[in-house]
């Protein structure tokens, strides 16, 4: 073997240029994409593989090429046609031509796929079994094995002929050991001996691994793909050495190929017979004639041809038009050219040139209709825009008509106006001449009555006096009080510019205590029941001097302001473990929920300030409706100022910048670090879209948010004016996860909850419509026929991505199997669980065992994968199930060993071997509806009135949001420092708010 290897020297092969040429991509080999080309003199097809020269696989391909020259000179295997080398730039690998024989007819797999039922007949299954044996006769005869048999690597040609190719991985036997100890092949058509050889070194095997395969492929040919194709390779390579022989499942078949798939697949490979004995098998043996089944083949090859409507016969995977310019022709270095053609090779040469020619008429009349229908398109597109500029000139001829009418009426209202005026300028000075008649008449007849006059005003100051003397000291005080604040109204002074004390503030106190008043924007003076109601909120918002510094930030819309909010959220500074909630706390309470604003409330104030904060709601939503920022103004920094303005003249660029976010500092004295200030605290921001249906999970795909509704899939453009972007509609999506880097989202959808992947390059094409090709490809595909999925998780471990799913009594897992597959495929299965599975995970314990972690109704549960093991985690002894379960959180740094499960209001750290690690229970405020394990080392809960968030670690608590109105929230996603929720209203319709944590923020905010 070692002087046939010497005998190539790839780098004395000639350049193809002008000797062959690459029409299209039709597969790919063990080391390169296979290719139809043309011989550039003659027309004559050929396959050519295309491969990379790198140093690694130099010695690998001189095998193929050597296997190709020994040993093709046989009617079952492809013929070698010569070699060459396409000379690249410096610095990159040489790419070798492989030219051989090209099949027209595809592959025997292509040709289970296009046939009715995914099964060949029983008769043709044996004519290309016994074939495959003669090719492999030939083969062994020269001490060759194979290594990869497989319906891929079995071509038919145009005229029903069967071809072995791809000796990728063929190996040479040493002539004394005539056995094999490497692990090359495809896992499901893989001899048992084979997948032996990569875990005991000393395994060997022979030729008969190349029988199993044919079994294999029998079985692939009679049931349209090989035993155990649904389970993942890695899964399949465990499952083959210690499962019985696969069997044919149907009873249809007749007893001979039952015992040739039998004899086949016999595990011993000592006791497996070889190909001379099985082309004496009945099954081989007594077949119809070679002719009467050829023709029934090629028949069927055409018809399936002519279903597929001009698609190519192979399912291609690179650029379909890759040439090469003709340079100056030079002589085949490597051609293998006898000096008569054979007349399998004039034959040949005949029907590829008929395919040819079929090719090139087929071609023209795509171009055609590609003309005729880009015309179509043409007319159609003429016919829309001049049905749109018909309908804008409707459109605009009614809008100047409604124009017309507005003026007419306007005009007719100023006329009543002014005729109004009139009349009332009419009555006015009527009444007032008689006004003036009464008091000349009265003055007249007042001049004799002077004396009794005053006579009767002295008697009613008598009377006055003595009323005075007996009204209660209650009375005079309002009066008094009366008198003054129509003196001193803080009204009038806020309205003139003037500067007051809060009436909350000490008589004694200093400057520094004291707070600055600035006239709000856009403040009415004809409004002053608002203005005093706001001004009580104001000084009731006011923080205790002596408390710690608290920051709130006040967010609106990130794309505009939203007068309708029903969603606001303040937050909680850090709370030490020693502190007193009810001392030293200090809870930031949530101005009424009709607006974006915050105030700070004294957890010791709260109930006396009750009433104050009710009075505050009553008159709010007044002042939404009018655009008046209802942030604190007094305490709005100069340089964050906000116009919520609608007016676009008034607006500024900046100020429509700071009208997105504004920080706001409620403590005068934390001003002297405001770089700190500015950073430390997380950000709330709210999507003004309200979603007309619930949201139930979310994913990001890029910077964008792919939304799962009960009724559709959208996606919501973060990048730009959150402007939403149906995608899928009428289907329910439980959840989903996108995984870009394997070009999907994974989902639970529809009536029966099925587990489904739909591909990012389908859903981008709905937005973008710029790849026709893409709309005619089904969209998604399901995983395993999975229904009634309660929930997902998808665990990534080094490079393996796998997929754990919660069924109703069962739990299956799923790996991710790459090139050639790209699809999740089953691992492993566990059925007959003695809980329910609600929640799911996965943990690597110290980088090697595989556990199973999941809820249930009575508590945790996890299964060893290896052994399969069901065991309790943690079971709450002192609540009766069933319970609420939230989360399974892996804690950091712990060797996938330690837990924090969560359910109902508390939290248990545990680890994997059902023993309590922490005699710490995590107890929530409220009982949450959503926990979520955020990145930055934290938990977060989502609850009717607030968000809490706590240190994973510990689980103290970190910092509260609050809500004033009782509502749903729900936890959909988060990366980095970015979690995203939703709120779902009464109505069912949900609002979508991110909280921006910042990335230095440990515990302390």
């Amino acid at each position: 073997m070692t002087g046939g290897l010497d005998e190539i020297d790839l780098a004395g092969l000639r350049e193809p240029a002008g000797i062959f040429e690459l029409v299209e991509v039709v597969g790919n080999g063990t080391y390169g994409q296979v290719y139809k080309g043309r011989h550039v003199k003659t027309g004559q097809l050929a396959a050519i593989k295309v491969m990379d020269v790198t140093e690694e696989e130099e010695e690998e391909i001189k095998l193929e090429i050597n296997m190709l020259k020994k040993y093709s000179e046989h009617r079952n295997i492809a013929t070698y046609y010569g070699a060459f080398v396409k000379k690249t730039l410096p610095g990159h690998d040489d790419q070798l031509w492989l030219v051989m024989e090209f099949c027209g007819a595809g592959s025997v797999t292509d040709l289970v796929k296009a046939t009715k039922g995914n099964t060949l007949k029983e008769e043709w299954i044996a004519y290309i079994c016994r074939e495959i044996l003669k090719g492999l006769q030939h083969l062994h005869k020269h001490k060759v094995i194979h290594r990869d048999i497989k319906g891929q690597n079995v071509l038919l040609t145009e005229n029903a002929e069967v071809k072995l190719v791809d000796f990728g991985v063929s190996a040479q036997l040493d002539k004394t050991i005539g056995r094999r100890n490497t692990f090359i092949g495809t896992p499901y058509w893989m001899a048992p001996e084979v997948i032996a050889c990569e875990q005991n070194a000393s395994a060997t095997y022979d030729y008969r691994s190349d029988i199993w395969s044919l079994g294999i492929t029998a079985v692939e040919m009679a049931e349209g793909s090989p035993p155990l194709c649904d389970m993942h390779p890695m899964r399949a390579l465990f499952l083959i050495p210690r499962n019985a022989p696969p069997r044919l499942r149907e009873r249809k078949w007749t007893n001979r190929f039952q015992s040739f798939v039998d004899q086949t697949l016999v595990k011993n490979y000592h006791e497996r017979p070889n190909t001379d004995s099985l082309l004496r098998h009945p099954f081989i043996k007594e077949q119809p004639t070679e002719r009467q089944v050829k023709i029934q083949l090629k028949d069927h090859i055409d018809r399936t041809k002519r279903k597929k409507t001009g698609d190519t016969e192979y399912e291609y995977s690179g650029s379909e038009d890759e040439t090469e310019d003709a340079h100056e022709e030079g002589s085949p270095s490597s051609i293998a050219v006898a000096p008569g053609e054979s007349t399998l090779r004039r034959n040949f040469l005949k029907f590829q040139q008929e395919n040819k020619d079929r090719s090139q008429i087929q071609k023209r009349e795509q171009r055609a209709n590609q003309r005729d229908l880009v015309e179509e398109q043409k007319r159609k597109l003429e016919q829309k825009k001049e049905e749109r500029r018909k309908a804008e000139e409707r459109e605009a001829i009614r809008r100047e008509q409604a124009k017309k009418e507005e003026r007419a009426r306007e005009q007719r209202r100023k006329l009543d106006v002014e005729r109004r005026r009139r009349e009332e300028e009419k009555i006015a000075q009527h009444r007032l001449q008689l006004k003036k008649e009464h008091d000349e008449a009265k003055i007249r007849h007042s001049a004799s009555d002077i004396k009794n006059s005053k006579e009767a005003e002295q008697a009613a100051n008598q009377n006055l006096l003595q009323h005075q003397r007996e009204k209660p000291q209650w009375a005079k005080q309002v009066e008094e009080r009366s008198k003054r604040n129509r003196r001193e109204s803080p009204v009038q002074a806020i309205l003139q510019g003037e500067t007051q004390h809060s009436p909350m503030s000490s008589p004694n106190s200093s400057p520094s205590e004291t707070m600055e008043r600035a006239r709000p924007s856009g403040f009415h003076q004809d409004d002053p029941e608002k203005n005093l109601d706001l001004i009580t909120s104001q000084m009731g918002a006011m923080p205790n001097p002596h408390r710690p510094p608290v920051r709130v930030t006040a967010y609106s819309s990130s794309s505009s302001a939203s007068s309708d909010s029903d969603d606001s959220f303040v937050d909680m500074k850090h709370i030490a473990p020693g502190d007193q909630m009810s001392q030293q706390g200090t809870f930031i309470h949530r101005i009424p929920s009709d607006t974006d604003s915050y105030a700070s409330v004294n957890l010791d104030e709260k109930h006396s300030l009750r009433a104050l904060k009710d009075n505050v709601a009553g008159d709010q939503s007044s002042w939404d409706r009018k655009n008046i920022s209802t942030v604190m103004p007094d305490l709005l920094p100069k340089q964050h100022h906000v116009d919520f303005s609608d007016d676009p003249s008034g607006a500024s660029s900046s100020n429509r910048e700071d009208r997105k976010v504004s920080v706001v500092n409620v403590n005068p004295h934390s001003s002297e670090n405001p770089a700190v200030m500015s950073t430390d605290m997380p950000e709330i921001r709210k999507y003004k879209k309200r979603f007309n249906s619930e949201i139930l999970c979310a994913s990001l795909w890029g910077v964008n948010l792919l939304i799962g509704a009960d009724n559709g899939m959208m996606l919501l453009d973060r990048s730009g004016q959150g402007k939403v972007y149906p995608l899928i509609s009428r289907r329910r999506f439980q959840q989903l996860d996108v995984l870009e880097g394997l070009n999907l989202v994974v989902t639970i959808s529809g009536k029966k909850n099925k587990l489904r992947v739909y591909y990012l390059s389908w859903l981008r094409n709905k937005i973008l419509r710029n790849d026709p090709e893409v709309e005619k490809k089904i969209g998604y595909a399901s995983i395993g026929d999975l229904e009634g999925c309660t929930q997902y998780k998808v665990v990534k471990y080094e490079r393996i991505k796998f997929l754990v799913i919660a069924l109703r009594n069962n739990i299956e897992v799923y790996a991710w199997a790459p090139k050639p597959y790209h699809k999740f495929m089953a691992f492993k299965s566990f059925s007959d669980l003695p809980h329910k599975p609600m929640i799911v995970d996965l943990t690597v314990e110290e980088g090697s065992r595989l556990k199973l972690l999941y809820g249930s109704a009575y508590g945790f549960h996890a299964i060893d994968v290896d052994t399969g093991q069901n065991y309790d985690l943690y079971i709450p002894s002192h609540l009766p199930p069933p319970i609420t379960v939230h989360a399974i959180n892996l804690l950091p740094n712990s060797d996938g060993m330690e837990l924090l499960v969560c359910y109902d209001d508390e939290g248990v750290y545990v680890n994997t071997f059902a023993n309590i690690s922490k005699d710490v229970v995590l107890q929530w405020g409220e009982q949450p509806t959503s926990v979520a394990y955020i990145r930055s080392g934290q938990i977060m809960g989502w609850g009717e009135k607030a968000i809490e968030i706590r240190s994973v670690e510990t689980g103290h608590l970190d910092g509260v949001f609050m809500h004033k109105r009782a509502q749903r929230l729900k936890f959909l996603c988060e990366r980095n420092d970015k979690v995203f929720f939703a709120s779902v209203h009464s109505s069912s319709s949900s609002q979508v708010y991110f909280m921006a944590l910042n990335r230095n923020l440990q515990m302390n905010w």
